[in-house]
């Protein structure tokens, strides 16, 4: 008789949470609006609202029906260098990043914004200034659920990205 390995293990058991987390929507719709920070840009980008430094620019591209890919960018050393990606999809792949994926067992619950999430901070010494992760912002819209993503970012650009994760919000719907 032969068992299965530990790995395979984790890898079940990883992908059992991942499906009752995404199942299980938490509504978070009540959590106050953040506060944009002084100098910083409110952005509503599709189904989702999230505020980022002035100097950064953000682009998106619709993916299917109301799922779009938004990226915020910064100009450094005269180029547009990707900072932070978002996702919203009806299944997002997590982890996505293929760096990520030997980190996947390391992937803990936590709170970004008081909304809840699930994320991967790969090791510094491995991948400094790397994360990925599921936010869960409720609702029923595209917006209930961002994946993001961001890679070899340093101290100050890691704390901006965080503060723009903690930012995210699923915008109410208009009448």
């Amino acid at each position: 008789m032969t068992y299965p390995s530990a790995p395979s293990i984790r890898m079940t058991f990883g992908a059992l949470w991942l499906a009752l987390f995404l199942a299980c929507g938490a509504t978070t719709d009540s959590r106050p609006p953040a506060p944009t920070p002084a100098g910083w840009h409110h952005w509503v980008q599709g189904a989702l609202a999230f505020d980022s430094p002035s100097d950064w620019s953000v682009a998106s591209r619709p993916v299917v029906g109301d799922f779009v890919d938004i990226f915020l960018s910064r100009r450094e050393d005269g180029k547009n260098r990707c900072v932070l990606v978002l996702r919203l999809s009806a299944m997002p792949r997590f982890p996505a990043m293929e760096r990520m994926k030997p980190f996947a067992g390391l992937a803990y619950d936590t709170r970004i914004g008081g909304a809840l999430a699930r994320r991967i901070d790969a090791p510094e010494a491995q991948l400094p200034g790397t994360s990925e992760g599921l936010i869960e912002l409720g609702g029923s819209g595209p917006a209930r659920r961002v994946h993001f993503q961001y890679a070899h970012l340093d101290a100050p650009t890691r704390q901006a990205a965080e503060q723009v994760l903690a930012s995210l919000r699923a915008p109410a719907p208009r009448d």
